[in-house]
């Protein structure tokens, strides 16, 4: 046999059983955060108005005013095949200088990169619901661009970022808020993008090309023994052979 495709094969399995334990993982993963966005979803809304993070999905109520001080659009958010940008807002809190970020959803873009979108203002005092959420990294396309005014245009939102623009204190967390909300956009958010039911079935992909590999890698041991044995019993033939000449 080939000892180069038996090291291969050796060298190989270990990533592919690894690719498909860290889909399973990620499988499991989904399920407990669905499991605790859904039985967040069965609770009421509660008044929230403390800058410390209440439980992720939680349903929660401010009162206050969304911030004179600017929004801020997360750039290359494509939905339905249009570009566009998700719409983040300062929402500041009644008789406090606490804000929290506030995702309102998706608004469309211009191709030219030189034209914002006009975001509709909503002033005077308002009460929202949404969900609490931990504002997770984005993919990025560049770094972030250098803007003096608003709508800042930004390829990662970073709520360091949005501090150093901003007077008064913000919030570790944001609130992802309910369609029917005051200033509220296209709604584009999910809990997960991709279910565990897909995870499943990569981890059942990499289990298979696994098993392959290690089919192949016995058959091809089987296959270069016989072909050993053969060419031992050709060689002792011909010497046989030789003898009687």
């Amino acid at each position: 046999m080939n000892w180069k495709i038996l090291l291969f094969s050796l060298l190989l399995l270990p990533v592919l059983l690894g690719l498909g334990c860290w889909q399973l993982m990620r499988a499991q993963e989904k399920e407990q955060w669905l499991q605790a966005y859904q039985a967040m979803q069965s609770k009421a809304p509660q008044r929230y108005d403390s800058l410390q993070a209440p439980p992720r999905y939680a349903r929660v109520t401010l009162s206050g005013a969304y911030s004179p001080q600017g929004d801020w659009l997360l750039d290359n958010q494509i939905r339905e095949g249009r570009f566009g940008y998700r719409v983040f807002t300062p929402f500041c809190l009644d008789g406090d200088d606490a804000c929290v970020m506030v995702e309102r959803g998706w608004i469309q873009g211009d191709l030219d990169r030189s034209v914002l979108p006009q975001i509709p203002a909503v002033p005077g005092r308002l009460i929202l619901q949404g969900r609490a959420d931990t504002l997770s990294d984005s993919y990025s396309m560049g770094p972030n661009e250098a803007s003096t005014a608003a709508p800042y245009r930004v390829q990662t939102l970073k709520l360091e970022e949005v501090r150093e623009r901003m007077s008064g204190q913000l919030a570790s967390w944001v609130l992802r808020l309910d369609p029917d909300q005051p200033g509220a956009l296209t709604p584009v958010w999910e809990p997960v993008v991709m279910g565990p039911e897909k995870h499943y079935g990569y981890a059942v992909q990499w289990f298979a090309m696994a098993l392959a590999l290690v089919a192949l890698t016995f058959w091809k041991w089987r296959r270069g023994d016989s072909e050993d044995k053969n060419l031992e019993e050709a060689g002792e033939t011909d010497i046989g052979t030789t003898g009687h000449g």
